[in-house]
């Protein structure tokens, strides 16, 4: 294996870690405008719109594998912070269940 097989190799890795990241941060940015913004339908449809572009785009110009990384990391993110949004929630509801018990 010559220096520049490692470097292409190297760069591909880098690429789908890349995609991985903002996948991540893109997923997580979703659940956050949604969460916080939950009576402007303008802001959540700029969000969405915004992350089906994003798909395109990766499509379009990267290989399949950033492709793949990008929509892994974006449905970990989903997956991850949503359920941990719903669990807060409810944990609240069961706290505030019990102080009207009481």
């Amino acid at each position: 294996m010559d220096f520049y097989a490692v470097l292409k190799l190297l760069g591909v890795l880098l690429r789908l870690l890349g995609a991985l990241a903002f996948g991540i941060m893109g997923g997580w940015f979703s659940l956050y405008v949604i969460e916080q913004q939950k009576e402007r339908w303008e802001l959540i449809l700029g969000v969405f719109l915004g992350f089906f572009f994003f798909i395109t785009l990766f499509a379009r110009v990267t290989s399949a594998g950033a492709t793949g990384a990008y929509l892994l990391g974006v449905s970990s993110a989903i997956l991850i912070w949503g359920t941990l949004r719903l669990q807060d929630r409810k944990s609240k509801k069961e706290e505030e269940e019990g102080e009207q018990e009481d």
